[in-house]
């Protein structure tokens, strides 16, 4: 009966098996053991700072609502969690307070600072629709333009382009102006914004064509002494 096993037998293979097997199974096990307590540990911790990150968020927007000095706790924002969507808004919040200020160039920076700090793309966009609103301010029509074709969602494509209108309009192009507009106008539809993009759109004037502008020069009157010259008679008549 050479398939029943006597017990010496099957503990001779078990022990031969556990020898040539033992060893990395054991390493297997703690290894699985070591992953799951690992993610656990790894996961928890990542709650933890991002529930000590929320907090000292909220101690921020605390202390300027009650008008205090909430500089240091910026300052701990960006040492203690530098890549959190809480850096982000802290700095949001500075370049609002740069532009209050009239600080053009700060809020600039700190809104370029926000566009690299940020991960997520709404937040990137919101800040780079304020950029472009600095950079007008500041007279760069050209680097607006180009903060506002990095723009990447469609629920700022109105923003976008009614900003670019606006953009157009001062550096002189009404056409590209009122063809900004229009888009605005398109995806805003009606309501209060609808509204005030229509009295934009109204109050571009129009390019007139060089043709339209100046008359031709046949039409031109003469030059004043060119004039004198056909009123007076040939030198012949005035010496008979």
């Amino acid at each position: 009966m050479a398939d029943y096993l006597t017990d010496e037998e099957l503990t001779e293979r078990l022990k031969r098996w556990w020898s040539e097997n033992g060893t990395g199974l054991t390493v297997g096990i703690v290894l699985a053991i070591g992953a799951v307590v690992g993610w656990r540990w790894f996961d928890g911790w990542r709650l933890e700072r991002a529930e000590a990150a929320s907090d000292t968020y909220a101690e921020y927007t605390d202390a300027r609502a009650a008008g205090e000095d909430a500089t240091g706790l910026a300052a701990r924002i960006a040492e203690e969690f530098p890549d959190s969507a809480y850096r982000v808004f802290t700095l949001l919040h500075q370049a609002r307070d740069a532009v209050e200020g009239e600080e053009w160039e700060r809020a600039a920076d700190l809104l370029r600072e926000s566009v690299d700090v940020a991960s997520a793309s709404v937040l990137q966009d919101v800040a780079r629709v304020r950029l472009a609103r600095v950079l007008h301010q500041l007279e760069r029509p050209d680097e607006a333009l180009a903060v506002l074709r990095e723009v990447e969602g469609q629920g700022f494509a109105g923003t976008v382009a009614e900003l670019t209108g606006d953009i157009e309009l001062r550096r002189g192009a009404p056409d590209a102006a009122r063809e900004a507009y229009q888009a605005a106008l398109d995806e805003t539809g009606a309501g209060q914004g609808g509204v005030l993009l229509r009295l934009k759109l109204a109050s571009v004037p129009r390019e007139v064509a060089e043709s339209e502008a100046a008359p031709e020069e046949a039409s031109a009157p003469p030059p004043p002494e060119e004039a004198a010259d056909e009123l007076e008679p040939p030198a012949a008549t005035r010496d008979s």
